[in-house]
């Protein structure tokens, strides 16, 4: 046995061959794995198919290109993995390429496992066992997809900047490149938003379902109040990833933006996961999402570098984009903004043609413009009418064309010198200006309106220039002036009969600058001042007035220069007075160029109006006094109908409780406040003239003595009262109470005057005759022979602000607890129903005098015998009317009280068919005035006519429309007025019954 540490040589030489063919074994399998390695992620996708057209092979390559694993694709027929588009053509190709055994280049879609498409370019051979069966194919493909659609998208591109370069509006062109990207793209929609306000809606878009679009359509978003949302700029917040786009708002880090600031996505799915947190986005909105768009993308459109808009493109099939196929988009819309950019110009460009056109073509001045070449460019309205030919036979024609209408012929015109200077035609035209480059002149063109009469016509000629300021033609605008040549030669006439007109009025005329230097004057003006016009032309008139008058007049230019108006003024110099007017002159853009100062003596007139003044005051304040009678006159009849339920019932009830003292005290005051207000209300009736008083043939004299007999204890030892009374005063109609009341009303208010002070109260009665000019101011009052009562105090008097008031009813300036403020109101009052009138003369400081005038009568009246007292029972039956229930309840008490028996009725209309069913149940009828329905004095005719001698009394509180006199000249036989007393009520039916008894007999 060999021994194993030392093999034979033999040996030795079959281990080398052992270990060198493990070495070549692991050499050939590691080739080989760097083969299949190097197979595996080659950088082409290979695939083997059998007979059948299964795959029997795949790299790796090929997996992760269509996103498949091997065990999912092999033993599959490679049809499954074409697009349904593709499947036919592989079928009826496959055996053909079996046939042929080679194919190079071919181009077909294939369907990822996403369910995306992809474009391949396939070479290929068919492998064959050693008698040339078919064994399988060995086929490498590439992606070309990003090729594909990079020749897609350069196609798009040149198409639509074929449309942006074309003609049509921008709408046009927007709308014809979205159709071009919706049918290149083949994506489901596409869209253009542009910039509207503050929003970006969709400008145009096709694909996009109404839904869709009403709630995509606006990107703002409003608060609860109605308002957009805003950052903190100010700016609106626009929503979702369209509002990150437009806004400007991205970040390149992350996957779905790029650094041109589009937004787009393969899987809009990933958008949902987005926490609220980390979202981007303003109020997400997701619609792209729930609309079944698992693809789309925001590429936004800029011009100069401000988004104006963005293109939106959805696609409802996944990886529908590359980073790429991105970029190419953004190229697209870098287009789009130029175009737009440039669109935009030519629109504004041809909106400022037209705009410009429009003008020339309403200009109110004929207008026309030629070229270089003198062809007619623009022929205007208005030179249509001008000449009566039109545009359209004018337009583009040239030879002088436009020279015929105006002088008969054709030849070079003002416009021609715009071009160049020809002294032939300028000899044309005597009177050119040259402003600048611009010409106009006056001529007299006798082919104008057909000859007939020609015009002269003001013309003015300017050059048209391009950007770069060269002439390409010129502008002439022709101005009818013929109706100002003639005004001007009516001018002239009218400047000589101005200035005779000027010199010739009585008025100083001055006419001055602003600061006050005179331009011109009237002879009048200077022969005021005894100066010649020509020395004070060229002065300042602020020289020839005096202080005060020099103010006035440096305030009243003052005045016309804010207000640009007259001014007018009195100012008083020397004694005499002057009406002062300034009047602006302006010149055409509204400055006061000239003050033209008209001043008239008015001293006679200023007189005239100071009596006239005076004459229209003391009429007013007669009017007003009338008026304000009436008013109160109407009040009277409500106060009476309360008046009287308070007298009637006190004095029923001060019968029924007389034997108790304290009751009887209180219906006493009771009593003696509503006779009070009854008094009242007489002095208001007597006031309005709404009461006739008695009055009666007297001396005045006795009554003013008794009236200041009694005055004397009740003024103060301060005040003394001196007499001047006329002991052969005339005689007057008055009532003797009123004149009382008169003296004692003025003293008591001439009392007041001096109760703090003291002073003089002096009384004054004598004749007067009146002349026409003493009672001018009077419209009522004739002259004649007067007796004046005069009351003169010493006290602080009467401003001139109340002294208009002072007969006003209620009116006074006492304190509270001083009186009523109808003292003198009825003093008015009563001395006008005199047919009299009241003068009042005060001055602050120097006392007043009341100056009271009665009509004096020739001799005195015989007075009447003083009637028996009758006793005012009886026991007649007796119609009661009144509208107030009260009143009718008060009635029938008192007369009941008496012995009548009373029927009461509160509504005319009832009362009156109460009587014609009973009309002998009657004895009399006792009815209010003033009812609705039926009036008292239209229910006593009807009662008259019913029994023609039945006494009625009509009582009345107040009444416009009645007085005792009508009521008798009706049949009425006794009146009555409120509030009624039951002893003069129940007297006067006495009495009335009585004397119907007497005619009976």
């Amino acid at each position: 046995m060999n021994d194993q540490s030392n093999p034979e040589p033999a040996e030795l030489d079959s281990l080398q061959e052992f270990s060198e063919l493990k070495e070549r074994e692991l050499q050939l399998r590691t080739t080989s794995e760097n083969m299949k390695q190097l197979f595996e992620l080659a950088p082409f996708g290979y695939q083997s198919l059998d007979e059948d057209g299964c795959l029997v092979e795949v790299n790796q390559t090929w997996l992760d290109t269509l996103g498949w694993s091997r065990k999912e694709v092999i033993g599959k027929s490679f049809a499954e993995f074409l697009h349904p588009d593709w499947r036919p053509f592989f079928a009826e190709n496959f055996p053909l390429f079996k046939e042929l055994g080679v194919v190079t280049s071919v181009e077909f879609d294939m369907l990822r496992q996403d369910g995306s498409v992809i474009s391949v370019s396939c070479d290929g051979r068919i492998g064959r066992d050693p008698e040339g069966n078919f064994r399988q194919t060995h086929c490498f493909f590439r992606d070309i997809t990003d090729h594909k659609k990079a020749e897609s998208y350069r196609e798009l591109s040149r198409k639509i900047l074929q449309i942006l370069s074309g003609l049509g509006t921008l709408p046009e062109s927007i709308h014809r490149i979205l159709e071009v990207l919706k049918q290149g793209t083949k994506f489901d929609a596409v869209g253009i938003r542009l910039k509207e306000g503050e929003d970006f809606p969709f400008y145009a878009q096709r694909g996009f379902s109404d839904n869709f679009l009403q709630h995509e359509n606006s990107l703002l978003e409003y608060t609860k109040d109605g308002a957009i949302y805003r950052n903190k700029d100010g700016k609106a917040q626009l929503a979702c990833a369209c509002g990150l786009v437009l806004s400007g708002r991205f970040d390149s880090v992350k996957p779905y933006f790029t650094s041109g600031g589009s937004f787009w996505v393969n899987d809009s799915l990933v958008l949902l996961d987005i926490a609220p947190e980390t979202d981007p986005r303003f109020h997400p909105r997701n619609q792209c999402v729930f609309n079944g768009y698992a693809s789309f993308a925001l590429i936004p459109i800029r011009v100069k570098e401000e988004i104006v808009g963005l293109i939106h493109f959805s696609n409802k099939q996944k990886g529908s984009f590359s980073r790429s196929s991105i970029a190419l988009l953004e190229n697209i819309a870098s287009h789009i903004g130029e175009a737009l950019l440039n669109k935009q110009a030519e629109a504004a460009l041809q909106e400022e043609r037209k705009r410009l056109t429009d003008i020339i073509d309403f200009l109110p001045d004929a207008t026309f413009a030629i070229d270089r070449d003198g062809t007619i460019i623009i022929w205007n309205k208005a030179i249509e009418k001008m000449t009566g030919l039109s545009a359209t036979d004018m337009l583009g024609k040239g030879d002088y064309a436009y020279t015929v209408p105006f002088y008969g012929e054709a030849r070079p015109q003002l416009i021609d010198l715009i071009f160049e200077d020809n002294d032939d035609v300028a000899s044309l035209y005597p009177n050119i200006v040259r402003e600048g480059e611009t010409l106009t002149t006056e001529v007299f063109c006798k082919a104008l309106y057909n000859g007939k009469k020609g015009a002269w016509v003001y013309a003015k000629a300017s050059p048209l220039h391009d950007q770069s300021g060269k002439i390409i033609g010129a502008i002439e605008s022709i101005r009818d002036i013929t109706d100002k040549k003639f005004t001007e030669e009516k001018l002239k006439k009218s400047v000589a009969w101005f200035k005779a007109l000027f010199n010739a009025t009585s008025d100083s005329v001055i006419l001055v600058r602003p600061c006050g230097t005179i331009l011109d004057l009237n002879e009048n003006a200077a022969r005021r001042r005894s100066l010649c016009a020509d020395g004070m032309r060229g002065q300042n008139i602020f020289d020839f007035l005096p202080g005060e008058s020099s103010e006035m007049r440096r305030k009243a230019i003052d005045q016309i220069l804010y207000e640009r108006r007259l001014v007018q003024y009195d100012e008083s110099r020397e004694d005499k007075y002057y009406r002062v007017r300034l009047f602006p002159i302006l010149d055409n853009q509204g400055d006061v160029v000239q003050v033209a100062s008209f001043s008239r003596d008015i001293t006679e007139n200023k007189k005239a109006e100071e009596e006239k003044r005076k004459l229209q005051t003391q009429l007013i304040q007669s009017q007003k006094m009338e008026a304000i009678g009436t008013l109160a006159g109407g009040i009277a009849h409500d106060f009476n109908n309360i008046l009287g339920a308070i007298l009637g019932y006190t004095e029923m009830a001060r019968e029924i409780i007389s034997l108790d003292p304290m009751a009887s005290k209180y219906l006493d005051r009771v009593n003696e406040a509503a006779n009070r207000a009854s008094d009242l209300v007489k002095q208001i009736l007597e006031f309005s003239r709404q009461v006739e008083s008695k009055r009666v043939s007297l001396f005045p004299i006795y009554i003013v003595k008794e009236a200041i007999k009694l005055l004397r204890p009740s003024l103060p030892s301060t005040i003394l009262i001196r007499q001047n009374l006329e002991t052969s005063v005339w005689p007057i109609i008055a009532d003797p109470t009123q004149v009382h009341q008169i003296l004692v009303n003025l003293c008591t208010n001439a009392f007041h005057a001096m109760e703090k002070t003291g002073g003089v109260l002096e009384i004054t009665l004598q004749n007067r005759e009146l002349v026409e000019s003493d009672v001018q101011h009077l419209s009522e009052i004739q002259p004649g022979k007067f007796v004046e009562l005069a009351v003169r105090d010493t006290g602080d008097g009467i401003s001139s602000e109340i002294r208009d008031k002072i007969f006003d009813p209620f009116f006074t300036t006492k304190s509270v607890g001083k009186g009523t403020g109808m003292g003198l109101s009825i003093v008015h009052g009563i001395v006008t129903s005199h047919e009299g009138f009241i003068i009042c003369d005060s001055e602050r400081g120097k006392g007043t005098v009341f100056r009271v005038y009665f009509p004096a009568v020739e001799r005195m009246e015989s007075q009447r015998p003083m009637a028996v007292e009758l006793d005012p029972s009886g026991v007649e039956r007796i119609l009661f009317v009144d509208d107030e229930e009260i009143l009718v309840e008060l009635g029938v008490l008192m007369l009941e009280q008496q012995g009548y028996k009373v029927t009461g009725r509160t509504n005319s209309l009832d009362a009156l068919v109460t009587f014609q069913n009973h009309p002998e149940s009657f004895d009399a009828v006792i009815t209010d005035q003033t009812m609705p329905g039926l009036t008292g004095s239209d229910l006593a005719l009807k009662i008259l006519q019913i029994r023609p001698n039945i006494p009625i009394i009509l009582c009345t509180g107040y009444s416009n429309l009645i007085s005792e006199e009508k009521a008798k000249l009706l049949g009425i036989k006794g009146f009555a007025m409120k509030p009624l007393v039951k002893k003069e009520i129940a007297s006067l039916l006495r009495k009335l019954l009585d004397q119907t008894k007497a005619n009976r007999k």
